[in-house]
């Protein structure tokens, strides 16, 4: 169940369809591990690392559907997993994994003044000013590439 990306301290809501193809059943999700069962309070929701998923337990009729909700809020930034259990009343039982991937805003500048910037042989010269008089002016191009997994719209606002 791929959440997706998600900004740090932001949320992902995600609907995920569960269709019964076998005969008439109950159904319900468990933690793979016993200690974060163990730490559910909701009978209804499940809430382990930054998922919270609902309803956790739920009856089909053959051939009917249910949407399952899955909330994504990223505390950490990278790849963050959770694995589940669906079990069925009868007997059998799959296994699920709640991904999504935590984001920051992450600029690099890739170029200055149509040169390539490689920062580890080069830090930071390539990006300063010369010095300049106080009526002189000068000009620098700087290319950056927004290196997050998530798109950001922008535009740049020159102020005098």
């Amino acid at each position: 169940m791929d959440c997706l990306n998600s900004w740090l301290g932001d949320r992902v809501d995600m609907a995920f369809r569960c269709v019964n193809t076998g005969g008439d059943g109950g159904f319900k999700f468990f933690c793979e591990k016993d200690e974060d069962d163990s730490k559910q309070t909701d009978a209804d929701t499940i809430r382990i690392g930054s998922f919270t998923l609902t309803p956790s337990e739920f009856y089909l009729y053959q051939g009917s559907a249910i949407d399952i909700y899955v909330s994504f809020n990223p505390e950490k930034e990278g790849k963050l997993e959770e694995n589940l259990i669906l079990a069925c009343d009868n007997q059998t039982s799959e296994f699920y994994k709640l991904t999504g991937y935590g984001a920051m805003m992450d600029l690099d500048i890739i170029a200055v003044d149509n040169k390539e910037v490689n920062f580890k042989e080069n830090p930071f010269e390539t990006v300063y000013f010369e010095n300049t008089n106080p009526t002189s002016e000068n000009k620098r191009t700087i290319r950056v590439r927004n290196s997050s997994p998530i798109l950001v719209p922008f535009h740049w606002s020159v102020y005098k």
